[in-house]
């Protein structure tokens, strides 16, 4: 078994235990979103998030992409590029 289908076990075996088998916190929650009226279409806002592994050379690539488009005055030059270009949507 691999670390990422070790960790998927688990988080399942965690979800599995006895303190997730009453879920009553969980309807409450839900409607509070939904009488706030934050939630939108059937499956409305998801207020836990599934982790998803990846590997460490995926991850490192993701990482320099999201500090490439951090980048202020590298986003701002792009940004004016398409604009000029026609490419943003709306603008065609």
């Amino acid at each position: 078994m691999t670390q990422a289908e070790e960790a998927v076990a688990r988080f399942h075996k965690l979800l599995e235990s006895d303190k997730f088998k009453n879920l009553e916190w969980a309807q409450a929650l839900e409607e509070q979103i939904r009488g706030l009226r934050l939630a939108g279409g059937a499956w409305g806002v998801l207020p836990v998030l599934r982790p998803h592994f990846i590997p460490r050379r995926q991850y490192n690539s993701l990482v320099k992409a999201a500090e490439a488009l951090l980048n202020r005055d590298a986003f701002c030059k792009q940004y004016l590029t398409a604009y000029r270009k026609g490419d943003l949507e709306g603008e065609k």
